[in-house]
């Protein structure tokens, strides 16, 4: 054990190793966040995209609608 970590006890010694790798490993340093309803819209997205390439003519609006899962009030 290195003479900075020699007073340290275990479990904070094991914290300052672990941050030191990870201050030392490539990469970001921040852990990936998952945001349900931003996943969602990226799908919806994808799939507009996705019907617009298929499509030969630009998508009218009640296809778009259609796409989204929106329903049309009357």
């Amino acid at each position: 054990m290195s003479s900075s970590k020699a007073g340290l006890s275990g479990s904070a010694a094991q914290r300052s190793t672990r941050a030191a790798r990870a201050a030392a490993s490539p990469g970001p340093r921040y852990r990936a966040v998952h945001d349900r309803v931003a996943l969602d819209e990226i799908e919806l997205y994808a799939e507009l995209i996705i019907a617009a390439e298929r499509s030969d003519e630009p998508l009218s609006q009640e296809a778009i609608d259609r796409i989204l899962g929106l329903t049309v009030r009357s």
